[in-house]
């Protein structure tokens, strides 16, 4: 069985809804409330390609203000 697993960064402008794509995929929600993202935040999804061999997804949503 091979593992593989990568680092994924979501990048991009303040507000365009970098949180909202990355709840959407990795647990299915979906909120019109989310709260500004501060500093960092991240979440895993782990994806079976096939029997023998899986991928295990960490992907970080950066804020997108200038300061952070």
């Amino acid at each position: 069985m091979k593992k593989y697993s990568f680092k994924v960064l979501l990048l991009g402008a303040p507000a365009v809804g970098k949180t909202s794509i990355l709840y959407r995929y990795v647990k299915n929600q979906f909120s019109h409330d989310y709260i500004i993202t501060i500093g960092i935040n991240f979440l895993t999804k782990e994806i079976n390609l096939d029997e023998k061999n899986f991928t295990k997804l960490v992907i970080w949503d950066v804020a997108g203000q200038k300061k952070f």
